[in-house]
C-alpha cells in the first residue's frame, strides 16, 4: 500500500514540471516567435553626397514601439549606427563614423514607426543597414542606402602638333559611383581613348582623366560626355576643331582649272595667298592676270596628290604648263 501511495504522489508533479519548462523556454527571447514583423522601404534610399538620409522602419501589426530598444547597424549588431532605448539615445554604442551625425525620429513611435536620419552623407555611407526592434522578442529589417555624386563640368584642353595631329584631354572630379567616360566626334561616333580613374582616399569621390589623339583633319569637333550610372545623368564638354587645323595643311581643294585666254599660252604661274585662301594665275611672259579664285580650303591629302610642299610655310608660287583641252586650256601637271 505504501508503494502505491508513492506512485500516486509522483504522477501530479509531471504536468507541473512540463508547464514550468514551457514558461522558462518562452522567457528566452531567442526561443520565442515574435508576434510582430519589421519592414523597411521596399526600394533603396537614394541621396546625393552632402544631403541627409532618412532610414525608416515600420512594425506590423500597428503596435507602439515606445518601450522597445531600437537599433540601426551595418553588418553586425555591435556596429551600431544609432541605438535608442528607454526613451533616450545610447551614444556610447555608436560607431565613431556616426558619432554626432545621426538623429532619432520619435514622432510616430506610438503608431509603430521610427526612423534615423544620417546627416551630411558621404560615399562611405553607401551601405546595407539593418533596423532591429527588441522587446521580449526581436525582429529586424534590411535597408539599402545608395549614395550618388554628380561631378563637376568636364573641361577639355587641347594641343596641336603639326606632325602628330591634335591631342585633347578631358578632366572632371567629384563623381560617385565610378563614372563612365568616352570621346565622340560631332557625328556621334565613339573615338578610341585612354581613360584613368581614381578615387580619393578621404572622400571616396572619383576623378576621371581621358586622353584622345587625332590625326584625321576631317574631324570637325569633339565632345567628352561623362555619365553617372546610378543617376543616369551626364555632363558634357565640347570643342570645335576647324581653327586647330587651319594652319597645319597646305594644298588646294581642286587640282584642275579650265582657262579661256585670248591667246595661246605656253606657261602660266600660279600664286598662292594661303592666309586669305586665294589663288591667281598669271602669264609668265608679261605677267598679266589670267584667272583668280578665293575661298579655298587647304588639306594635306590634296597637297600630297598635287605634289605641293606641306612644310610649315606654304609655297607662294608654282609654274605649270598649259595644254589644250577641247575648247579651252587646262592646267596640267608639268612644272616649268
Amino acid at each position: 500500500m505504501a508503494e502505491t501511495r508513492g506512485q500516486d504522489t509522483f504522477l501530479p508533479i509531471c504536468p507541473i514540471i512540463f508547464v514550468l519548462l514551457q514558461l522558462l523556454s518562452s522567457a528566452i527571447p531567442g526561443n520565442r516567435k515574435a508576434d510582430f514583423k519589421v519592414f523597411g522601404p521596399d526600394k533603396p534610399v537614394q541621396v546625393m553626397v552632402g544631403e541627409d538620409a532618412e532610414l525608416p522602419c515600420y512594425l506590423s501589426p500597428d503596435i507602439s514601439a515606445e518601450d522597445m530598444e531600437l537599433r540601426w547597424y551595418t553588418d553586425q549588431p555591435t556596429k551600431a549606427v544609432h541605438v535608442h532605448g528607454r526613451g533616450e539615445d545610447v551614444q556610447q554604442e555608436h560607431l565613431e563614423l556616426y558619432q554626432g551625425r545621426t538623429t532619432f525620429v520619435r514622432d510616430h513611435m506610438a503608431q509603430s514607426q521610427a526612423a534615423v536620419i544620417i546627416h551630411n552623407v558621404t560615399t562611405f555611407d553607401n551601405e546595407t543597414f539593418h533596423c532591429q526592434f527588441n522587446s521580449t522578442m526581436s525582429e529586424e529589417a534590411m535597408l539599402w542606402l545608395r549614395v550618388a555624386g554628380l561631378g563637376m563640368e568636364p573641361i577639355i584642353r587641347e594641343q596641336v602638333d603639326q606632325d602628330e595631329g591634335v591631342w585633347a584631354e578631358c578632366t572632371s572630379a567629384g563623381w560617385y559611383p565610378e563614372p563612365q567616360v568616352e570621346w565622340r566626334d560631332f557625328r556621334g561616333h565613339t573615338l578610341p581613348s585612354v581613360i584613368n580613374r581614381s578615387a580619393s582616399p578621404t572622400t571616396g569621390l572619383w576623378t576621371a582623366v581621358s586622353n584622345v589623339t587625332l590625326q584625321d583633319g576631317a574631324v570637325k569637333g569633339l565632345s567628352c560626355p561623362i555619365f553617372n550610372p546610378l543617376l543616369l545623368e551626364r555632363k558634357v564638354d565640347k570643342i570645335d576643331l576647324p581653327e586647330l587645323y587651319k594652319k597645319v595643311p597646305w594644298a588646294l581643294t581642286f587640282l584642275k582649272v579650265h582657262l579661256y585666254p585670248s591667246e595661246l599660252l605656253c606657261q602660266v604661274g600660279d600664286l598662292l595667298d594661303c592666309e586669305s585662301g586665294k589663288i591667281s594665275f598669271h602669264r609668265v611672259a608679261g605677267t598679266f592676270l589670267i584667272y583668280m579664285s578665293s575661298g579655298l580650303f587647304l588639306s594635306p591629302t590634296v597637297a600630297a596628290s598635287a605634289g605641293l610642299d606641306t612644310g610649315p610655310q606654304p609655297p607662294n608660287h608654282l609654274i605649270r604648263t598649259l595644254v589644250p583641252t577641247g575648247l579651252g586650256l587646262s592646267l596640267g601637271s608639268g612644272t616649268a
